[in-house]
């Protein structure tokens, strides 16, 4: 999980255009990062 400050600013190396959308304008909210994978019930039992 991660959160962070939302670059609001065009001048910003990372500028986000749409940054009005994010967390309450100044961070963002607590996110997921990365990838997840996820596989059935079924599939377990069957790999197992």
């Amino acid at each position: 999980m991660k959160a962070g400050e939302v670059f609001s600013q065009s001048s910003q190396k990372w500028y986000e255009l749409e940054w009005w959308k994010f967390g309450d304008g100044k961070s963002y909210f607590l996110h997921a990062s990365g990838e997840i994978f996820a596989i059935s019930h079924p599939l377990a039992h069957y790999l197992n």
